[in-house]
């Protein structure tokens, strides 16, 4: 840019104090119309475009007073403290008081040792007061929480937060926020013209596409690589070597370096976050350690061992998940007021890690607890066993919360008795226990008789049930083991769903975790399984739905969907996109688009999702009308809804593989021989090289 002679600057000066006259004067108008003649001879004048934005804000032009805020930020090199001032005041004109809390904070790092604090300070707080409806309370074994000023229905938004600090967890796979359901969007293979020809397709009319690939590419946001700045710090690799050293990933010391920035304000949110004492352990001998050799270093050596130390602990225990487009790392900050959000394994908000916006899940009462999971949501669904066991890894304290201390619906294990069969009613022959170890090792109570059996009313500790539990622990792993595969359809996992699924019925029931989340496997399975296989998509998706509706069945039967609804609504909606165009799904796709459209159009009425459901059922519907042959369609409707058993599942896929094997011989002149020298090869259709693993 061209520099300012001596007589534009001359200018410029002379039109700002006309300006400021002005506007001391009331003329706000008027002294708009100097500094703009000042910008004229100096458009980079940063005191002219703060005191034009001063001016535009009087005038009610909150939005170009923004825009001249901005500019002033950018021309001052963020050195102009009042800069933040009027980029803050635009904001709170505009509703942007998320955005002003954290423009005074940037602000208050500008700010030299004699500058007065105390005036940024009181505003800060003042805006909190308007940003805000939950307030901080001490909750008796809770520390401090969150409750609500004011009511809050489902699907409102309870609060919104930058956070103070915030940081890359470097080697950590990108963490997305609270969400439910993990899966991709399914893409379905195109149905074949023969399943549009059974169906009596329409060839008048054209079949609407219901598929979401455009919806999909419309979300992800185009982000420009320029903008991602990945900053690095002085001695950020001999860090990482010393977290090696100790064997640890380098996932906190983004915090420590995040801090060092920070005002004095901000480092004491940040250290007045909930730090529990670390529990004797070798993890805790690794971390002193590692605090110890990073204190020596020249730029931590002003925080010392112990403020490193507590510093690891707030991370791991107050930090937030957050994701920002096109990032490849996982990410989190520390936050004013949602880092002491209470957890619970009933919460009634979700975490949105991609605004950084806290959604109400349930209606939450005035006063009522704010809490959320701590863990992703998705493990709401095991047992409290194994959430209370997660959660002393991860944050260090055992869940109190009302599901944790009640009865487990999500551990129901065979009784000893023998009462009930494998494929009977699973109630009759359940026991669910009352609290877990971990709460009966805090009080003492290592021979209570915390099982019962509703069928022979009997009851054992755990001692007595230590067989069963055995078990139990057995097929736990194995079922964790699966879930961590992003190929469940290669070959043998098959048949290790199936061993699994009949232990887990044999040993536990239909109420325990591992079978529900067997079934969502082998949902899983059977919908990459038809990715892969044309010829028999159809067959391969029915089952997929099918087990699908028994992952639904046992999230309501085990309320797992009072405690989480979120994941019932979640899965519905992936399995309607599972049965993509196909004419013999379309009825079962309108009936779950319909029971999970009134919750998405609730919780995110403006969002991409929404709007493809909505779209999608409209699409359905009117395909349905495309198909003339009615009876193809109720008999397929009447076959899904047929609550099969798990043996009449596997039986079904089963003697289809055998069909498929026996189609296959008859088309090779060799017969047998020369399909299994196909199937060697490796070039025969996968449902097909299944048959050979199976052993068919």
């Amino acid at each position: 840019m061209k520099q300012p002679s001596e007589e534009d600057v001359a200018r410029s000066v002379e039109a700002r104090k006309a300006g400021n006259k002005a506007l001391v004067a009331g003329r706000s108008e008027e002294a708009i119309e100097k500094y703009t003649e000042g910008l004229e001879a100096v458009p980079n004048d940063y005191l002219l475009l703060g005191n034009r934005s001063e001016a535009k804000l009087v005038m009610k032009d909150a939005k170009g007073a923004l825009d001249d805020a901005v500019g002033c930020m950018e021309h001052s090199e963020n050195k102009w403290p009042k800069a933040f001032i009027r980029k803050a005041n635009a904001e709170v004109a505009l509703g942007l008081t998320r955005d002003a809390i954290r423009t005074l904070r940037e602000g208050l790092r500008q700010l030299t040792p004699q500058d007065d604090r105390q005036p940024w300070l009181d505003k800060i707080a003042s805006i909190k007061e308007v940003h805000f409806n939950v307030s901080t309370t001490h909750t008796t074994g809770m520390g401090r929480t969150l409750t609500a000023l004011k009511p809050f229905p489902m699907g409102s938004i309870v609060m919104t937060e930058h956070p103070v600090v915030y940081w890359v967890r470097k080697n950590e796979p990108t963490v997305e926020g609270d969400k439910p359901l993990t899966e991709p969007t399914p893409k379905p293979p195109v149905p074949p013209k023969e399943a549009l020809r059974d169906a009596g397709f329409d060839e008048t009319q054209t079949l609407s596409p219901t598929a979401t690939d455009d919806i999909v590419e419309k979300s992800k946001q185009s982000v420009d690589p320029n903008r991602i700045v990945k900053k690095r710090f002085p001695d950020e690799d001999r860090v990482a070597a010393i977290c090696e050293d100790n064997g640890v990933a380098d996932a906190f010391s983004g915090i420590l370096f995040g801090f060092l920035q920070l005002s004095k304000e901000e480092q004491d949110i940040v250290m007045a976050c909930c730090c529990p004492t670390i529990p004797l352990s070798p993890i805790a001998v690794v971390l002193v350690n590692i605090a110890y050799r990073l204190s020596l270093m020249e730029v931590f050596k002003q925080l010392g061992q112990q403020t490193i130390l507590k510093l690891i602990m707030i991370n791991k225990v107050n930090a937030h998940g957050m994701k920002r487009p096109a990032s490849t790392h996982a990410e989190a900050g520390i936050f004013d007021v949602a880092s002491k959000m209470a957890h619970s394994c009933t919460p009634n908000v979700l975490y949105d890690g991609g605004e950084c916006k806290w959604i109400a899940v349930k209606n939450i009462p005035k006063d009522g607890l704010v809490t959320f999971s701590y863990n992703s949501t998705s493990f709401l669904v095991h047992s409290a066993e194994v959430r209370q066991t997660v959660l002393r890894q991860t944050h260090l304290f055992v869940c109190k919360c009302e599901r944790c201390i009640g009865t487990d619906h999500t551990r129901g294990i065979r009784c000893p008795c023998g009462k009930g069969s494998v494929s009977g009613d699973s109630d009759d022959a359940t026991r669910y226990r009352k609290g877990t170890k971990l709460l009966d090792a805090e009080r003492g109570l290592y021979n209570e008789k915390a099982w019962f059996c509703a069928a022979c009313k009997g009851t054992w500790t755990d001692t007595d049930m230590e067989k069963e539990l055995q078990r139990e622990n057995s097929i736990e792993r194995e079922v964790h083991d699966m879930h961590g595969k992003k190929d469940l359809a290669e070959k043998g996992q098959y048949e290790k769903l199936k061993d699994l699924t009949e232990r887990a019925l044999q040993y536990l029931s239909r109420d325990h975790w591992c079978y529900l989340r067997l079934c969502y496997l082998l949902s899983l399975y059977h919908y990459q399984l038809a990715r892969r296989s044309r010829a028999s998509a159809g067959e391969l998706l029915n089952l997929c739905v099918m087990w699908g509706k028994k992952y639904s069945q046992g999230l309501t039967r085990t309320k797992v969907t009072e405690a989480a609804p979120m994941i019932f609504v979640e899965w519905d909606y992936w399995m309607s996109m599972v049965c993509g165009d196909w004419p013999h799904l379309m009825q079962e796709k309108v009936s779950l688009l319909e029971a999970a459209y009134p919750t998405y159009s609730t919780m995110y009425p403006e969002e991409l999702t929404t709007v493809s459901i909505k779209d999608a059922l409209a699409k359905s519907k009117r395909n349905i009308t495309t198909f003339r042959n009615k009876v193809f369609l109720g008999k397929a409707y009447k076959n899904l809804r047929y609550d099969y058993d798990e043996s009449e599942l596997f039986e079904k896929w089963e003697d289809h593989l055998a069909d498929r094997y026996i189609t296959e011989v008859k088309k090779r002149d060799g017969g047998a021989e020369a399909l299994d020298a196909l199937l060697r090869d490796g070039h025969a259709d996968p449902v097909v090289q299944s048959v050979l693993s199976s052993g068919k």
